[in-house]
């Protein structure tokens, strides 16, 4: 339970310090979904003018409700362009989404920017398409699947009986969903992090499998606060701008912290004849960025010679001669603490003419002892000693 506030309050830092490139590309996430949707609202309205204008439209449907009217615009055509606008705005938002994702990915480990939202778009947006229509897929089978319990119950009486089947339904499908998304939360994260649909799903498992009770723990918080917020007045701008992106960066938190997942999902682009792909590492999570290639490479290696005594390679390096330093004296005598004094032989030579000679200092007497040069003997010399 302590991990799971550490990563609320990691998420919420996340958050303010990236306040600007989320709530931009969460508005043209809505405006992008909202201007599709219009448009097909528009072409409906367009191509059913000969209905408004009728006259059983205007006695029947004039001051009526929206159902009324959008009941008496309810033609095959109409139905068919409205249903195609919704599935298109429906999957653009998806689409867009990705990039909301990469977002929250990279303002958990630094700083976002509208290059992460556009480039995971780009690198990542069909995958995730893909894996929100697989997650789609396993709740439409809840969905049929919870058919079959409700109508059981409904059939052995008593006190099922009584609870209307729409309300037992609803709460059937409701548990059956919060029992079974640890399974499949973090799928978008995964895809949008470098996995493919089908990693994203076997990992997302294993990790549901490993760490189930803390996820259901992090899903009730987020379920109990978003029912809390409907309580209040406008309860909805505080789901929209506070507890949705604070979902959104909580999840990205846990699932890098729970994978574990050090290779990010641009590693693994290929490199083409004209471009190479270039990792951008001021950050611990790298975005693509795609540089023209150089004309020719400049390798800048050196030589390797094989040292055959020693049985290693070893890397030529050139050796440059170091200036000799001129020893200068010291300006001033340095004193040795008592401690490091060490009593040393000490010896005075006194030079004369012939030869030097050498005083000990050692015992009550001084002894001479004299020391013989060392000379070389030249060619032609008789070996007398030389003055």
């Amino acid at each position: 339970m302590a991990s799971i506030f550490y990563h609320l309050k990691k998420a919420l830092g996340a958050y303010r310090a990236n306040l600007s490139p989320y709530l931009i590309s969460f508005f043209i996430v809505g405006f992008s979904t909202i201007f599709i949707f219009l448009i097909g609202i528009l072409i409906v309205l367009f191509t059913s003018q000969n209905i408004i204008y009728s006259d059983d439209f205007i006695n029947n449907v004039s001051g009526a409700g929206p159902a009324e009217f959008l009941a008496a615009l309810a033609t095959p055509l109409n139905i068919v362009v409205l249903f195609t606008f919704s599935a298109l705005a429906l999957a653009a938002g998806v689409y867009l989404s990705s990039g909301l994702c990469g977002v929250c990915l990279e303002g958990i480990r630094g700083r976002a920017s509208m290059r992460t939202f556009f480039g995971t778009i780009y690198r990542r947006g069909s995958s995730y398409l893909l894996a929100i229509f697989s997650i789609f897929v396993v709740w439409l089978l809840m969905i049929v699947l919870s058919v079959v319990p409700v109508m059981f119950a409904l059939s052995l009486g008593g006190i099922f009986s009584e609870v209307p089947f729409f309300g037992m339904y609803v709460i059937l499908l409701f548990a059956m969903w919060f029992l079974v998304a640890p399974f499949v939360l973090f799928v978008p994260v995964a895809v949008v992090w470098g996995k493919n649909v089908s990693e994203a799903l076997h990992q997302n498992f294993l990790l549901g499998r490993e760490n189930y009770f803390e996820i259901l723990a992090l899903e009730a918080i987020f379920y109990a606060i978003i029912i809390a917020a409907e309580l209040i007045p406008y309860g909805f701008v505080l789901q929209i701008f506070l507890v949705i992106p604070l979902l959104l960066f909580a999840l990205s938190s846990y699932y890098i912290d729970i994978s574990r997942a050090k290779i990010p999902f641009e590693a693994k682009a290929p490199a083409t004849k004209s471009k190479v792909y270039r990792i951008r590492e001021d950050s611990e999570f790298p975005i693509e960025t795609v540089v023209p290639k150089p004309r020719k490479a400049r390798l800048e290696s050196k030589p390797i010679h094989m040292d055959k005594r020693a049985g290693e390679i070893l890397r030529q390096e050139e050796i440059k001669p170091q200036p000799k330093i001129a020893s200068q004296k010291p300006s001033a005598p340095v004193h040795l603490p008592a401690k490091q004094k060490k009593k040393k032989k000490h010896s005075v030579y006194i030079v004369a003419r012939k030869a030097p000679v050498r005083i000990a200092r050692e015992g009550s007497g001084r002894k001479k002892h004299s020391a013989k040069p060392k000379h070389s003997k030249a060619k032609g010399s008789t070996g007398k000693k030389s003055r």
